[in-house]
C-alpha cells in the first residue's frame, strides 16, 4: 500500500510540474507583423463609468497596432477566441480584466519610452506588465496623454 501511495504521489507531482511548466511556456497568440489594413475600433471610453476602465480604453485606441501584435496572457483567447491584446478593446471584455489593463497600459508606456513591439512582447511575455498599478490611472485624464501610435516602430 506504501508503495502505491509513494508510486501515486510522484506520478502526481510529475503531472503537476508538467502541467505548471507548459501552461508557462505557451505563449498565447499574437499577430508577428502590423496589419496590412485597418483595423477595427475600440470601443468607446465613454461607455464605461471606471475612470480606470475609460482610461485603458482611451490609451489604447492610440495604440490599436501595437496592441495587434501583442499577446493577452489572459484566459480570454482560450474562452473567448482572442486573437491578440486589440480583440479585448474591440469588445467589453478589457473592462472586467485587470490583466488586459495592465498589459496594455505597459505597452502605451513602454512604446512612449521609445520600445519596438517586439521589445514590448518581450516585456509582457517576461510579466512586466503585472508591476502596473491600476489605481494610479483613476484619476488620470488620458484623453489629455498624447497619442502613441502614430510612429510605432515595429520589427
Amino acid at each position: 500500500m506504501g508503495r502505491r501511495i509513494s508510486i501515486f504521489g510522484v506520478a502526481l507531482a510529475t503531472f503537476v510540474a508538467l502541467g505548471l511548466a507548459f501552461s508557462q511556456a505557451v505563449t498565447p497568440p499574437y499577430h508577428h507583423a502590423p496589419p496590412r489594413g485597418s483595423l477595427p475600433a475600440t470601443l468607446r471610453p465613454d461607455q464605461f463609468s471606471d475612470p480606470v476602465v475609460r482610461n485603458c480604453y482611451a490609451l489604447a485606441a492610440t495604440i490599436k497596432k501595437t496592441l495587434y501584435q501583442l499577446p493577452c496572457y489572459c484566459p480570454c483567447w482560450r474562452t473567448e477566441g482572442h486573437k491578440s491584446l486589440l480583440d479585448c478593446y474591440i469588445t467589453k471584455h478589457a473592462s472586467i480584466c485587470d490583466w488586459c489593463q495592465q498589459e496594455a497600459l505597459y505597452a502605451y508606456f513602454e512604446q512612449r519610452k521609445g520600445l519596438n513591439v517586439a521589445e514590448i512582447r518581450a516585456g509582457i511575455e517576461k510579466g512586466e506588465w503585472k508591476k502596473v498599478d491600476l489605481a494610479q490611472f483613476s484619476s488620470l485624464d488620458a484623453s489629455r496623454l498624447p497619442a502613441s501610435d502614430r510612429h510605432p516602430k515595429t520589427r
